[in-house]
């Protein structure tokens, strides 16, 4: 197992980023159900499109961080594969942002 960074026992550590929220969450859920608390920062930021990309960072506590490393390590190989062509999405509410307007007419 790989010591934590630094040895402070209060101290929350990094375990590891993400680009968004849903993967932060999941990776949580994962490590709460074997016993390591775990918390998301960040997940104000993360969906920005800006020139300073955010991130959402989990920690975990010192005590836990080599437990939680071996976790990290597994969660990554058993993540399942989403194939987005086979998702149903539904269909595009009317008036939605992005979303064809009526008035619009083709040149």
């Amino acid at each position: 197992m790989t010591t934590p960074p630094n040895d402070d026992a209060n101290n929350p550590i990094l375990l590891t980023s993400f680009a968004n929220e849903a993967e932060a969450a999941m990776l949580i859920a994962y490590l709460q159900d074997q016993g390591i608390p775990a918390q998301m920062t960040g997940q104000l930021t993360s969906g920005f499109r800006a020139e300073s990309v955010g991130y959402v960072r989990v920690i975990v506590s010192h005590d836990d961080y080599p437990k939680a490393q071996l976790l990290l390590e597994q969660f990554k190989q058993d993540k399942p594969h989403i194939d987005w062509s086979q998702v149903d999405v539904g269909e595009m509410e009317e008036g939605a942002p992005g979303s064809p307007s009526e008035d619009v007419t083709p040149e």
